[in-house]
């Protein structure tokens, strides 16, 4: 039954996915990526007819490794740079497509042509490493890597923005595409895994590596051009209000440069950046879309109460045009939040808000009967049920509970009232909703509940 959505989609995508990787049914959901790009890999070259080499062959290329350094190495990871907190409007985000499969095509990595034996390739070298690439043959690696990110980028990706095909062949299509995104993105991390039969540090090592390298000299050559650059984040670049002129001039640099496709993935009419890296809220341009990253937003088992309140913050959040707008429309988000605080615990005919919209929802893991070492709230809540409503419960059943002031902390929702209510537990889960985004908008989550900076004391 759970394969039968959208046409049978995921049944659909299993076999796709059984086709690429050359793994049975039985295997291919039940292990780890890991094993989908060894029997790949392992396909390709008996297909190839090549000999798949030994580990032990493998690490002896490694040279100046024991197993000991091996397996105690680690590789540099992608390149973050610090953002510019504040306030900021029409900000493009240009984004490298498909960045690593993009390099280990291009760069030509693989465990048989990084450093390989040709003394003419050592002129090759590798950007940011001490290693070089092969100029006389394609590395198997990179070979396959390369043809599964052209198929999604060339082929399932376009299919997936293509408004006259059925909206059913596009969500497909956007499936597969992200279906090979997850696969092509975490198939050089295995080559960093002394535990992979395949593994060779230089190609996972090279690889981002060569990331950091394009990051940098694209943030370089931004600012040379006269961009302010706000932000780079693993794989783009957050540039403020640049012309269309100046973003033509990046893409076509950065594919005569740096052989990898730039291309611009969205422009943000306002972006609010904290001091933290992957912390932001964007609203896009033209939809009005908001994206909100690093933040504790809407999860499933949030209050409705609180998922309702940070709704109305982000319809707010799409009115603002300017720092005129912003100004008004900050003044407003504070208010939601204080009026948020205030109503907990409030009747509905007062402002507030009902019982059921305290509820927590939790699912059952396992039988009620089975919780017997440790006691989880929803259990607990769980518990205090009728006994024929008890018998009836099953692993994958949510429980609907409130957090309360009681000896127990929590009551099933339908035996609890409003007096019940534990006040400040709900606002601490208000505040851990709505703190990081208030960081983000340069709002200080203290001063909404009246507590002035020590410093506010001094001129």
């Amino acid at each position: 039954e759970l394969t039968t959505f959208y046409e049978q989609l995921a049944f659909h995508l299993m076999v796709i996915l059984m086709r690429i990787t050359k793994l049975p049914m039985q295997d291919i959901f039940r292990v780890q990526i890991s094993a989908w790009i060894r029997s790949l890999m392992i396909s390709e070259h008996r297909r190839k007819q090549y000999l798949v080499p030994r580990r032990s062959e493998l690490l002896q290329v490694e040279e100046g490794f024991s197993q000991a350094t091996i397996d105690g190495k680690r590789f540099q990871g992608a390149y973050v740079i610090d953002p510019v907190p504040g306030i900021h409007f029409e900000v493009a985000v240009l984004d490298f497509s498909s960045l690593y499969p993009s390099i280990i095509k291009t760069r030509n990595l693989s465990y048989e042509t990084t450093n390989c034996i040709h003394p003419e390739c050592q002129k090759n070298a590798l950007p940011n490493t001490p290693y070089w690439g092969c100029t006389k043959k394609m590395g198997i690696f990179a070979y396959v890597v390369g043809f599964l990110r052209d198929v999604r980028v060339k082929y399932f990706k376009q299919l997936s923005g293509d408004k006259s095909i059925p909206k059913e062949d596009r969500q497909t299509a956007k499936v597969m595409a992200s279906a090979l995104k997850v696969f092509i993105n975490g198939a050089y991390g295995v080559f960093g895994s002394p535990v992979f039969p395949l593994f060779c540090l230089r190609v996972a090592e090279s690889t981002t590596a060569i990331g950091r390298f394009s990051i940098q000299s694209t943030i370089e050559k931004a600012t040379q051009m006269g961009i302010k650059v706000l932000y780079g984040d693993s794989d783009s670049v957050f540039l403020l209000h640049p012309t269309a002129d100046q973003v033509d001039e990046l893409i076509k640099w950065s594919e005569k440069k740096l052989d990898l496709d730039l291309e611009l993935e969205k422009t943000y009419q306002f972006l609010a950046l904290s001091d933290r890296k992957k912390n932001y809220i964007g609203v896009k341009k033209g939809s009005g879309e908001v994206d909100i990253k690093g933040l504790l937003a809407k999860k499933h088992n949030t209050p409705e109460f609180i998922k309702m309140k940070f709704t109305e913050v982000q319809q707010i959040l799409q009115s603002i045009l300017d720092m005129d707008s912003f100004t008004l429309n900050r003044d407003k988000i504070i208010k939601i939040i204080k009026d948020t605080n205030r109503l907990i615990g409030v009747p509905p005919e007062k402002g507030g808000f009902n019982i059921e919209a305290y509820a927590i929802n939790v699912g059952l893991k396992k039988k009620i009967k089975d919780y017997v070492k440790t006691m989880p709230q929803h259990v607990k809540a769980a518990k205090m049920l009728p006994k024929e409503e008890i018998d009836q419960l099953e692993p994958g059943d949510f429980i609907n509970y409130v957090k309360t002031r009681s000896k127990e902390g929590v009551k099933p929702v339908t035996l609890a009232t409003l007096v019940d209510i534990d006040h400040t537990k709900y606002k601490e889960m208000v505040k851990s909703t709505f703190e990081q985004l208030l960081d983000a908008l340069g709002i200080n989550y203290e001063e909404i509940l009246g507590v002035k900076k020590l410093t506010s004391f001094f001129g």
